[in-house]
């Protein structure tokens, strides 16, 4: 047996439970991650719709408050389709003479028109980054269009720059551009968020294994013969809390990485 399974077999119950508990979640996490991550598709609304061909067109399909919702493509027309009960259909021309005069040397600027239905619903300029595909839209008097401050918070509900709940699905204009124009697609897995996670299990392992070593480790910076040394109650409750903190925290971060 190693000098590593020895230590593992010495430890107490509760520290056997949190390396388990620890090795599990960097194990299931990395397996949903791996599962998750050749998932590639179009972004909105903080979920990531999965593209498939059907006909002659494209189709990203998702869900949204339970609802399949389904996003067809084909020729600047997309159609958007939530659930059963909801079908609108927008169309989109693009055209130069649109673009606005303070515009017009934007390396990215395009003109467009865009029809829901038969309807009218924007005229202007819309100028789109070449690195993420977002698209930024200008009215034909040059104001800034549909320019609304949104986010996620960490139930996954989308809010206003108030803090109020947003009930509308309905895309916004820059989106049916990107879609129109073919969107950059996105993996629904943050990386950053899994090794972060692994970072602190690591390090909590080894605060684990080695608890007696590191604690004597910091007396010797304090005390003579910390060889010696043996925590008081008190170092033992912060040395167990600190476990349990790292442990919350690294799942914290494997969740984080999928929402």
């Amino acid at each position: 047996m190693g000098v590593g399974m020895k230590r593992i077999m010495n430890l107490n119950k509760f520290q056997k439970l949190l390396l388990m508990v620890m090795i599990v979640s960097v194990l299931f996490s990395g397996f949903i991650y791996c599962t998750l991550n050749s998932k590639i598709g179009f972004e909105y609304k903080n979920q990531i719709f999965i593209p498939e061909s059907e006909n002659d067109s494209t189709v990203y399909s998702g869900i949204l408050n339970g609802k399949k919702v389904r996003f067809i493509v084909s020729d600047y027309q997309v159609v958007f389709e939530y659930g059963y009960d909801q079908v609108i259909t927008y169309t989109v021309y693009e055209n130069d003479s649109l673009i606005v005069e303070n515009l017009k040397d934007h390396q990215y600027a395009k003109g467009y028109e865009i029809y829901q239905d038969d309807e009218v619903k924007f005229k202007g300029t819309a100028i789109r980054t070449s690195g993420d595909g977002i698209c930024v839209l200008y009215d034909e008097d040059g104001s800034l269009y549909g320019f609304n401050v949104s986010y996620f918070d960490h139930n996954g509900i989308e809010r206003d720059e108030h803090g109020n709940i947003v009930h509308s699905i309905e895309p916004p204009l820059n989106k049916i551009i990107e879609l129109a124009e073919g969107p950059v697609l996105v993996k629904k897995v943050k990386w950053i968020f899994w090794f972060s996670g692994l970072f602190l299990s690591v390090i909590n392992f080894f605060s684990i294994l080695f608890a007696d070593e590191l604690f004597r480790f910091q007396m010797s910076f304090r005390i003579q013969n910390s060889n010696k040394a043996e925590p008081s109650e008190l170092a033992l409750f912060s040395r167990y809390l600190s476990w349990i903190i790292l442990l919350i925290s690294s799942i914290y971060f494997f969740i984080s990485g999928l929402l």
